[in-house]
Parts: structure tokens; sequence; C-alpha cells
């Protein structure tokens, strides 16, 4: 059977424990309640600037959390 690779992925978080990690699911969860209040039933009413604001913020969210889960 062959090895599979070992990533160093400490320069993301210290561990599984580490407080930055707990950090960040914190504030990825408060993020996302604030999108889910703020857009939820209205982004079809949306203009461009405002549909594009909507999207930068869930790739802040989603940016946080594929962090988390690497």
């Amino acid at each position: 059977m062959q090895d599979l690779p070992n990533w160093d992925l400490s320069h993301l978080y210290e561990g599984p424990d580490a407080p930055a990690l707990d950090s960040d699911l914190n504030d990825a969860e408060a993020r996302a309640q604030v999108f889910a209040s703020k857009y939820t039933d209205k982004l079809a009413a949306l203009d461009g600037a405002g549909f594009a604001a909507a999207i930068g913020e869930f790739e802040d969210i989603t940016e946080i959390l594929h962090r988390a889960m690497s």
C-alpha cells in the first residue's frame, strides 16, 4: 500500500483545538445569520450592485469555511 501525502496546514490553524479555528467558525456563523436575514427572499429585488454585494458577502463567508475545512 502506498503512503498518502501528508500536508502541512499549520499555516491555517495550529490544530483542531486552535482558538483561531473556533473564532473563525463563530465569525462565519454570525456572518451567515446576518446574510440570511439580509437576503432571504430578497435576492430577486436587488439591482446589479446589490447582487454583487451579496455575492461578495457570500464569498467572504465561504472563504472562512473553506479554510476551516482544510
